[in-house]
């Protein structure tokens, strides 16, 4: 979903019932404007000028880095670079929660699963491009659009506010199996369930409905219309150097245990 289509959306729910959220959505107004979807300079961005805001992880299971993908990883199979962090090993099903308060921009309610074919189409057109469109520095396909976006599944947007610097903040949930009791414009909490852990989006969605090697979260945090990464990789990273990047994840973000 583009700046315009997020404008359109919000747009079009503010004059709804949402008196009691108008500072919140005039918040997320200011999220799609133009400024917040182009390119800074990375060495102007940090993760810690977001003010008011401790990250956490999404899920309340416990994190260790085995279950870890971290961002900026080769994905060979689509031709890009992972654009955010998995946690695989949670269970179908499993809550999930904002990484930190924010505004819902999106929610995936009526998200119709892939058929095979289809993403094997998307996939050959990745191998024909050596990128995924729509991907950070790949442009959306003519044909097919934002093929990142398709093969992410069933999503919930956040928007989370702008830092000192004027950066908006916005995080992705991906391949989910469910979304929870949310609507566009609606706060949220870190307390509030968005979703359930899933494959959609993956080669697995249409196989089961219950848990298989390709369950696992997906989530992205975009600064300034840059995808968050603790480290660069490039093509060909070190075992060391991949170790690292999922560390400084596990670091970044809380684990937030569940109530006993």
């Amino acid at each position: 979903m583009n700046a315009a289509a997020l404008a359109l959306l919000i747009h079009s729910l503010a004059a709804a019932s949402f008196s009691p959220y108008l500072p919140s959505v005039e918040a997320a107004l200011e999220c799609v404007d133009e400024s917040a979807f182009t390119p800074v300079d990375l060495n102007k961005v940090n993760f810690r000028y977001i003010p008011k805001c401790r990250f956490q992880m999404p899920v309340r299971a416990q994190t260790t880095l085995d279950m870890m993908r971290a961002p900026d990883e080769p994905r060979p199979y689509r031709h890009g670079t992972h654009q955010g962090s998995d946690i695989y090993g949670l269970p179908y099903g499993e809550p999930v929660y904002p990484i930190a308060p924010g505004v819902v921009l999106r929610v995936d309610r009526a998200y119709v699963p892939m058929k095979t074919e289809y993403r094997q189409k998307l996939l050959e057109r990745c191998r024909e491009t050596q990128a995924t469109p729509g991907g950070e520095g790949a442009p959306e396909d003519p044909d097919y659009g934002d093929i990142l976006d398709a093969l992410r599944g069933r999503q919930v947007w956040i928007y989370h506010g702008r830092n000192e610097r004027g950066e908006a903040a916005v995080s992705i949930y991906a391949h989910l199996s469910a979304v929870g009791q949310i609507q566009p414009l609606q706060p949220v909490d870190a307390d509030t369930v968005i979703g359930h852990v899933g494959h959609s989006g993956t080669s697995h969605e249409n196989k089961a409905e219950h848990w298989t090697p390709e369950t696992h979260l997906h989530f992205e945090l975009y600064i300034g219309g840059r995808y968050w990464r603790p480290l660069r990789l490039g093509k060909k990273p070190s075992a060391e150097r991949i170790e690292a990047a999922r560390r400084q994840v596990l670091l970044t973000f809380a684990p937030v245990r569940a109530n006993p």
